[in-house]
């Protein structure tokens, strides 16, 4: 039994401990990344000559070195119009995830770059793993939230997005992919259907999905909401609409709309009959709706006042 538990925890290391010490395969990993673009473009000179650097990086930097060797690539104004650049930024974001001490400092300083790149297919999953690396309610993933969204929109309907992918299991925790160049095929989406998704995607977590990353901006956001509807109502999901027309309802008594407000509650009500809050609160605006409609005593004293006949 001893020896059967000491081959199971070998089974469980070695993956992790063989994935550490290979090499960053650093031009055959980005090359897959950009393959994935499907925007079927030839190399120029340019291109051509990022790939060789890259190649020749490796295979002449050491370890300790190479990491500030791709920083420099990166960075350098005659290599900015390639079209590997948005790609290796992208691998070097996931390997900077790896870093003990300044991995957060560091995943901001590629994603910045990355902003750059307006048009690239891995600028999504950029976002969602930046957006992994900061408190969930914080101002800064608020607005990593926000960036990612309003890009997003800009996005032509068919282009194309990849998804961050992961791999590991519930003992070590979850990794996003950092080997590109096995055989393994990236997995790619148009922006409509990730849009246009409730639910995870193939290759997408939970909290990765378009759907999610509205939740984290909703907050008054009336656009943002309605949006939200849009795409329940889509996938058929009642509960959820009936929960975000009570949402809304609440920016519309919040603006003192109370008529507005109980027909958006009436909604909710109809989608989700055991929401007790929509009904509770469509209840109460509705007695402030009858007082409004009261009309006032007519005065029957003081200057000017008129008796009522007997």
């Amino acid at each position: 039994m001893k020896r059967i538990m000491h081959v199971v925890w070998l089974m469980i290391l070695l993956p992790a401990l063989s994935a550490h010490a290979e090499d960053w395969n650093l031009a055959r990993n980005v090359a897959r990344i950009e393959a994935f673009a499907l925007d079927n473009a030839k190399d120029t000179e340019v291109d051509k000559k990022f790939i060789d650097i890259l190649s020749l990086t490796e295979k002449t930097k050491g370890a300790a070195e190479l990491y500030a060797e791709v920083k420099r690539i990166a960075t350098n104004p005659a290599l900015a119009d390639s079209r590997y650049r948005d790609s290796l930024l992208y691998f070097m974001l996931v390997r900077s995830l790896e870093r003990k001490d300044d991995a957060a400092r560091e995943s901001e300083f590629w994603m910045n770059l990355l902003r750059t790149h307006e048009h690239s297919h891995v600028r999504l999953a950029g976002h969602l793993l930046r957006l992994r690396q900061l408190p969930k309610d914080s101002p800064e993933a608020r607005a990593e939230a926000e960036a990612l969204v309003n890009w997003l929109r800009t996005r032509p309907p068919m282009s194309v997005v990849m998804a961050p992918e992961y791999s590991g299991n519930r003992l070590f925790g979850y990794k996003p992919r950092a080997n590109f160049a096995d055989k393994e095929p990236l997995k790619v989406w148009r922006v409509r259907y990730y849009m246009n998704s409730a639910k995870p995607l193939d290759g997408f977590r939970d909290d990765d999905t378009y759907i999610s990353v509205l939740e984290r901006i909703k907050d008054k956001r009336e656009d943002v909401l309605k949006e939200m509807l849009e795409i329940y109502k889509n996938a058929g999901k009642r509960q959820e609409m009936g929960d975000v027309y009570f949402e809304l309802a609440t920016l519309k008594t919040a603006a003192r709309e109370y008529k507005d407000a109980v027909a958006l509650l009436d909604k909710a009500v109809a989608l989700n009959p055991g929401h007790a809050g929509a009904k509770k609160e469509r209840d109460r605006l509705k007695l402030e709706l009858t007082y409004q409609s009261l009309k006032p005593a007519t005065e029957t004293s003081g200057p000017g006042a008129t008796t009522p006949s007997p």
